[in-house]
């Protein structure tokens, strides 16, 4: 991986540092990843290779290749990446990446600003207000935001986001520098985000060396329940340059009483974020961070001064979360669950919100209780009918609590079972929609698939039950994009996709740039969407012209780039390959924003509820 020197550009708002990275193994296609900070900020920006070398070094590793920078680099950095290497290869088992650059002749001296991450979490509030109090051993001089780095919300959360986290920036007297970065564009196509992201706030932190002194990120675990995580107190420090330290802030207190610590301050109740799972500027109050932070609240006695809830707090929500018996150990989610109810005080007031809590841990925790089965018979998960059902991974049906059916009968008059679809559009009347996001394990073996999916001999594969529409499709696809593979078969088999062995099915996909199949403008076929990308193909449901508007206009953004309009007549539009790469990037940025686990963690406990 090569990341030629950085340029600066200007326009009439903003400046950026601007740098090529291309890959040597042409994994990906020429990337220029971009960060930039208003105007008025342009004499902070640092030119030299250092940014790209926190933002960078994992994913050199996850791909095998060697890092090298045309820039200069601090020595001081350059001597820490093997560290830093060595920390991916132990939490992780990702090989070192080799890092190649010229080092810096001298650093400048260090300037003179103190800059905190700040996002309107319970983290960054804690750091942000002990600074406040005097009680803090750096003197914070500015806020850095960057709402581009928030993916999972729409553009319009995030401008409304960059708003109010402006003004909780001003609330306290502080400037707020907002930062636009594209990075997660490229990383997100082959790293979890929970592992890339310390490196991005680094990158961000020494982009603005030419003035930070000093960059601090709010600490996610304390330094009792510490696992391996892309923002961590023996990884961060080894960013650091001659002139600009990297710290990890707060990791000495726990998540609980940080929240303890924040909850007299009026300003951070009415202005707090922390929910990830809806698309909004608010808290949703039952997703498993929003649960978390108001059991927090209520041992802080200030949950009824925290307006930003859109649920309030109740015993049952917090019950109806799933046991953490089926997360891996050492997960985030354990970890901030097990140190919350290791704080819970012993007191009547909480009592009963405590036993919740404790009903929620592993059996492997001490203070773990027994949690009642949920009785499975009162849940029926269905899918549109047509959808190809028998392409659900293994993984995905282990996960669920009842094996999934055609969609059939009218919910509305059974009220002893809750019906849930998996679909991405709109369920049929009387459904719950669950869309069908990979389980966690499934969400690498997928960014792996699509990292190689180059240079495939062939450009297209239909694999599908023979119909008319099929046959018509195979047809105007040959002649417009040239020859393909087809597999239409009648007969079905057993264990087999569309009539066909699904050994044999797979060597089809991992040779095809693209899988198409023809279908309706009603639903996209999430079973074939998930099956096409976990052998690296883009997966396209080729829909009649007349269709497609409606089609789209029901689908997450980015998931229409999983669709395309067939014509009438006339050739069918063609598909580049870097456009082929642009659609699987956009729709991977909805497909990989959760996994199954979160999904059903929200949607079966709804169930439960309704049924009480």
């Amino acid at each position: 991986m090569i990341v030629q020197k950085s340029r600066l550009l200007l326009d009439d708002h903003e400046v950026r540092i601007v740098a090529s990275v291309q890959s040597e193994a042409g994994n990906f296609t020429p990337f220029e990843i971009v960060i930039g900070v208003p105007r008025a900020y342009v004499g902070w920006l640092d030119l030299t290779g250092n940014p790209f070398v926190p933002t960078l070094l994992l994913l050199a590793g996850v791909l095998g290749e060697r890092l090298r920078l045309e820039g200069t680099v601090s020595p001081l950095l350059l001597g820490n990446t093997k560290k830093a290497c060595e920390l991916f290869r132990s939490w992780w088992g990702i090989a070192p990446a080799a890092v190649e650059a010229e080092p810096l002749a001298a650093e400048r001296r260090p300037g003179k600003a103190t800059a905190l991450f700040f996002t309107r979490g319970v983290d960054s509030w804690y750091s942000a207000l002990r600074d406040r109090a005097d009680e803090h051993p750096r003197q914070i001089t500015h806020l850095l935001y960057s709402p581009d780095l928030d993916r999972q919300y729409s553009p319009g959360t995030r401008r409304r986001a960059l708003e109010l986290t402006r003004e909780a920036a001003g609330c306290m007297g502080l400037p707020l520098i907002p930062i636009s970065h594209n990075g997660r564009d490229l990383l997100d196509r082959f790293i979890n985000w929970e592992l890339a992201h310390g490196g991005v706030l680094a990158g961000i932190g020494l982009a603005l060396g030419g003035w930070v002194a000093d960059v601090l990120t709010a600490s996610t675990m304390d330094s009792n329940h510490l696992i391996p995580w892309g923002s961590d107190p023996n990884l961060d420090p080894l960013w650091s340059t001659e002139r600009t330290t990297i710290h990890v802030d707060g990791v000495e207190v726990t998540r609980t009483n940080k929240v303890i610590s924040i909850a007299p301050s009026d300003v951070a109740l009415a202005r707090l974020k922390v929910c990830w799972r809806e698309d909004i500027d608010t808290n949703c109050g039952r997703c498993v961070k929003c649960l978390r932070t108001q059991c927090a609240l209520a041992i802080a006695g200030a949950l009824e001064r925290a307006p930003v809830f859109l649920e309030p707090l109740t015993l049952q929500a917090v019950m109806d979360l799933p046991s953490l018996d089926q997360v891996d150990p050492g997960s985030a989610q354990e970890a901030l669950w097990s140190e919350l109810c290791e704080s819970f005080p012993d007191e009547p007031r909480l009592a009963e919100l405590r036993s919740a809590a404790f009903r929620r841990l592993p059996a492997r925790h001490p203070l773990a209780t027994v949690r009642q089965e949920r009785d499975a018979r009162l849940i029926a998960i269905e899918a549109p009918s047509g959808a190809a059902v028998s392409l659900l991974p293994a993984s995905a049906g282990d996960l669920l609590p009842v094996p999934v059916t055609a969609r059939e009968g009218r919910p509305e008059a059974d009220t002893s079972t809750c019906h849930v679809e998996i679909t991405w559009t709109v369920p049929a009347p009387g459904r719950i929609p669950l869309p069908l996001r990979p389980p966690s394990s499934l969400g690498l073996e997928i960014l792996d698939a699509c990292r190689v999916a180059n240079d495939r001999p062939n450009p297209w594969c239909l694999i599908a039950f023979d119909s008319r529409e099929t046959a018509r499709l195979m047809e105007r696809l040959t002649e417009s994009w040239g020859q393909g593979v087809t597999c239409l078969t009648r007969r079905s088999h057993a264990e087999g996709d569309h009539g066909i062995p699904h050994g044999e099915a797979t060597l089809i996909q991992q040779c095809s740039e693209t899988r198409v199949w023809w279908g309706g403008g009603e639903y996209l076929d999430p079973f074939l969407v998930l099956e096409a990308l976990r052998h690296g193909c883009l997966p396209l449901q080729c829909v009649p012209q007349a269709s497609y508007d409606a089609l789209a206009a029901c689908l997450p953004p980015g998931l229409s780039h999983f669709t395309l309009a067939i014509p009438e007549e006339g050739p069918v539009p063609p598909i580049s390959r870097q456009e082929r790469a642009a659609r699987i990037d956009e729709g991977l940025s909805i497909i990989l924003s959760g996994n199954m686990e979160q999904d059903l963690a929200q949607i079966i406990p709804s169930l439960n509820r309704e049924l009480i």
